[in-house]
């Protein structure tokens, strides 16, 4: 699934703002992250540099999600109703 679902999720869940400005980070990593993995020879052109394998953006995709669910557990004011 799309990390930009993130943001529409927060806000009909009445997610504080600092919860809203957390998922727009993830998103911003996670397109960074996109334009630097190699998905293979049909998607060559479409990123400036393929340098991380699939397993690695899979892996630092689980590290995205622990890093917020992580945060939701271990600090759960900042993410109440705003």
């Amino acid at each position: 699934s799309s990390p930009v679902a993130l943001p529409f999720t927060f806000y009909y869940m009445d997610i504080s703002t600092f919860g809203m400005y957390w998922s727009m980070f993830l998103i911003f990593g996670h397109t960074i992250q996109s334009l630097f993995t190699a998905y293979g020879p049909n998607t060559r052109d479409l990123v400036l540099s393929p340098k991380i394998s699939l397993g690695k953006h899979l892996f630092m995709d689980i590290l995205w999600v622990h890093s917020l669910f992580s945060a939701m557990i271990l600090v759960p004011e900042y993410f109440g109703s705003s």
